[in-house]
Formats: structure tokens, sequence, C-alpha cells
């Protein structure tokens, strides 16, 4: 066998076994994993579920537990859940969106905001899911293949119960107030923990940015009211940490002004005509994405 030969077969037998990696590593993304939770603050955990990284955070009382938000319902909850404590768990969603509330399924009792109902009915369908892979590219859809099958194949719970006309959820020694963040969605909530200065922000806002663009979004201009309220909250020292619905958990504060001043940049025409076109502009390394209706 010639020489040049023997090197293609060595690049055909890498290929293979490459190939099949791939493969493989596809497969497992669609199967269900038991989540390993991070301490992240005291009595409070974090876990990031599938490729979009859909943070859980984990909240521990005296009484009982809440777990804010469940991910796309790739991941063992409960299982995960007795690592840490065996206390009665709680869900409360911080918005309607599939990949916060896919995971319901595995609980009785879940709570979320009633603002957000028209998004929660449609994001518990099929369709809405797969209405949504079609705005990724067809290589992030192929590699996505068998994670989105299981997505799409878990049960899904149907109802939720409004959060409580009081305003907060007390898990025993540790309450959690709902704070409304208007913008990626009509009723984003975010919930806070004022003996620690905590907030699970959801989508509200996160380490990477904030979307803007959806059918259920609000305009920018209400957005930046919502800034404008969730600033106040850190300036008068209510809100000294912030954990995202995405990407990192912890945030700092100044990701704040640095969205607002975005957001205003946006609103001014302080952009080039390709960021306009493309509805996206980046801001200290963070996303703000937007649509036409959105734009006001």
């Amino acid at each position: 066998m010639k020489r040049w030969q023997k090197v293609l077969l060595v690049i055909a037998a890498i290929l293979v076994v490459a190939g099949a990696a791939l493969q493989a590593f596809r497969v497992s993304l669609g199967k269900i994993n038991v989540p390993k939770f991070e301490k992240i603050a005291e009595g409070t955990y974090a876990y990031s579920d599938g490729m979009n990284q859909s943070n859980i955070y984990l909240v521990l009382g005296d009484e009982r537990a809440a777990l804010i938000d469940t991910g796309n319902g790739l991941s063992d909850l409960p299982a995960g859940i007795e690592e840490i404590t065996d206390l009665p768990v709680i869900v409360i969603n911080t918005h309607g969106h599939y990949d916060h509330i896919h995971g319901n399924y595995f609980f009785d009792t879940v709570y979320m905001p009633a603002t957000d109902d028209e998004v929660f009915q449609r994001h518990i369908t099929v369709e809405e899911i797969e209405r949504q892979m079609q705005n990724v590219s067809p290589f992030i859809r192929w590699f996505m293949k068998y994670q989105t099958e299981t997505i799409e194949s878990v049960p899904v719970k149907t109802d939720y119960t409004p959060l409580p006309d009081e305003g907060y959820i007390d898990l025993g020694n540790r309450k959690l107030e709902f704070i409304e963040l208007p913008g990626h969605t009509p009723g984003s909530t975010a919930y806070l923990d004022r003996a620690t200065g905590e907030l699970f922000c959801g989508d509200a806002i996160t380490s990477s940015g904030v979307l803007l663009n959806l059918q259920e979004s609000l305009p920018i201009s209400t957005y930046i009211e919502t800034l404008d309220y969730l600033q106040s909250l850190v300036d008068e020292g209510t809100v000294k940490s912030m954990y995202s619905g995405h990407g990192a958990f912890v945030m700092e504060t100044d990701i704040i002004q640095s969205m607002r001043s975005g957001c205003e940049d946006i609103l001014d025409g302080n952009i080039s005509d390709e960021e306009l076109e493309d509805h996206a502009y980046s801001v200290d390394g963070r996303f703000i994405k937007w649509s036409d209706e959105t734009l006001k």
C-alpha cells in the first residue's frame, strides 16, 4: 500500500471515530439527567439545564423549598433536589416560556404570574417549540435534534396557580417577594429575598442580555421603565445580588445601567445601519434584540 493510501485510511478512520463520537454526544443531549446543583449562597443553589443554559434556582427555607423555574424538562429535578434537602418543594416560574416551565411536570404545586397566561398556554404546545426552533440555524437544529425531541415528548403540566395576592411566598423564615419586571414578556417576574438582597431575575435581564423581539415582548420604552425601577431597588440597598435566567448565574448590578444605555442608543438612533437592519445591538458584550413592534 502506498504512503498516500495509508494517510487516506488514517484520515478516514479518524473521521469515522469523530463522527461516531459526535453522534453519541448528540444522542446524550436528549437524555434526562440528574442535576448537580451548585451552591451559590447560603441556602441557595443553582443548575443550568439544556444547551440554551436555562438556569434553575433552589431556595431553601425552614419549612419548604422553592424551585425558581424548571428549565426545558431535561433534568430529573426531584432526584437532584433530594441530594440537598428533604423539604417539600414548590415551583415558582418567572415567566411562561417553555425553557423555564417544561420541568413543571415533576411537581404538584406550581405558581406563575397570571399576566403571562397567554404565553404559558402557547409554550406548553409542541407547535410552539417547533416554531421557536425555526429561529435557529439548520446546523443547530440538526445538532439539537435529540434534545428537541425529548423536550417535545416529556409530560406537560398544563395548569398552574396564580401568584398569591399578598405579594410573597413564605418558605419559613425566608420570604420571596414578587417584583414585576415587564419587557421580555408582559408577566416577567423576579423573586426577591429582602433579608439577603438576592433577586432571581428570570429573563427580565440576563447575563447575556435581553430579548425584546418576541411576539409577546413589550416596547423598549417600557423596558427602560423596568430598568429604572430595578436600579432604584439597587440604589436603596434592597437588591444586592442578581441571578440570571440564562448563562452565568451571578450578575453585577452595573448591568442595569449598561442595558439602559443600550436601549437609549437604540431609541435615539445611535446605532449602525447594520444593527438597525438586524434588530440587534451589543453593549458591553451583552445583546439587546428587538422587533419593529417594540421599537418605541
